[in-house]
């Protein structure tokens, strides 16, 4: 496993997980990086995200903005729409403190940025999987692959993932599964209008404690044709991220870490967007701060996490966040407050504040992380 490689040359703090980038080796033993830094971006051809299980607004707005109209034109994966190649702003060094700037999606092939494609977002599919009617009706159930991203399988080994069909990942799971052979996948039947899954991916400890995996609740994750991604990270790299962010502090370890990063439609990252926890219970932002134990909201640059940015950026490919000292609310087993994560920023010039693009129940775990996805 990788035991001759100089081991972190760099961190990813993707949109969920940690990347680990190792410098290259012996050819029998490298892991090679590719050109994105080692980090794993969606090349499903043009297709469309399916419906989710989060809920999704019209856009609404937000702290007193006005609410844009949506403008017609909006694509979808399925038009094989390509970023622009003319008139595009290529992204440099901007600030990533103050007010949020419109959000801009990046394409990774060119480094171009353009308008994003927001026309999944809008309705809400209630969180729970439609009724499987090809199990009503005796036909065989199709399929679908889970791999995880974006650590190459030989660095992060065999770990245990349960699956669950919904948007929670307590009580007992569908299936589970052990990764291993079969490419870095696992494989398992998909009940008819399944539009997302939530994993429960396992803790696998290894005898070098540099490669050991990271415990994962993950929610929202899409099937695409009956493909599905997770995400894997190790401790150590998490670790360090959550050192970044706290600014050379250390978390509360009752309390959790919440991850998400800002896609659009085409799953394009992008830049400008911002990410809050809603408190079920008072319909508000819960309270962020700089204090010990205080909640620590924390926007990646240049693949690190950050103390200072306010919003996402897309340096290396990333328009990644991460909460640190969340608060918990799953005890024993058990569900016991609303929060919410929402998914915001300025779709147009004429937006004064950022709109609601959308939101997701999130279960929270004592010394837990939970990365969500609110895009479709």
């Amino acid at each position: 496993m990788l035991r001759g490689c100089p081991l972190i040359r760099a961190l990813v703090p993707l949109g969920a997980t940690l990347v680990v980038g190792l410098t290259a080796c012996d050819s029998n033993k490298a892991v090679n990086k590719g050109a994105d830094g080692g980090m794993h971006h969606p090349t499903d051809g043009g297709m469309h995200h399916p419906t989710d299980a989060g809920t999704h607004h019209p856009p609404a707005a937000d702290a007193g903005g006005s609410v844009p109209v949506r403008q017609d034109g909006g694509v979808s994966r399925d038009s094989g729409r390509t970023a622009p190649e003319a008139d595009a702003a290529v992204p440099g060094l901007q600030p990533c403190t103050g007010a949020p700037p419109v959000m801009k999606s990046l394409d990774t092939n060119t480094n171009m940025e353009f308008d994003p494609d927001w026309s999944c977002y809008g309705g809400s599919d209630g969180g729970v999987a439609a009724p499987d009617a090809a199990a009503d009706a005796g036909a065989p159930r199709p399929f679908a692959t889970l791999r995880l991203a974006p650590l190459p399988q030989a660095l992060f080994g065999d770990p245990t993932v349960d699956v669950f069909f919904g948007p929670s990942t307590l009580g007992t799971p569908a299936y589970t599964r052990t990764f291993g052979g079969d490419g870095g996948t696992v494989s398992f039947p998909l009940p008819a209008g399944s539009a997302s899954v939530s994993l429960h991916l396992h803790e696998l400890l290894t005898p070098d404690p540099s490669y050991s995996v990271l415990e994962l609740f993950e929610y929202g994750l899409p099937v695409v044709d009956g493909h599905i991604e997770g995400f894997v990270t190790l401790k150590a790299s998490m670790a360090l991220s959550v050192n970044l962010a706290l600014g050379g502090g250390q978390e509360d370890p009752g309390k959790a870490l919440l991850v998400s990063y800002a896609r659009d439609c085409a799953g394009h990252p992008v830049s400008g967007a911002q990410f809050e926890l809603v408190d079920g219970a008072t319909n508000l932002p819960v309270p962020t701060g700089t204090g010990a134990g205080d909640a620590r909201s924390s926007y990646a640059r240049f693949a690190l996490p950050t103390t200072t940015c306010t919003f996402t950026t897309n340096e290396q490919f990333e328009a990644s966040w991460m909460l640190v000292n969340a608060p918990v609310n799953v005890t024993n087993g058990a569900k016991t407050r609303s929060y919410r994560l929402r998914f915001k920023g300025r779709m147009h010039e004429s937006d004064v504040a950022p709109v609601i693009l959308g939101e997701r129940e999130v279960e929270l775990f004592p010394g837990g992380t939970s990365f969500a996805r609110v895009d479709r």
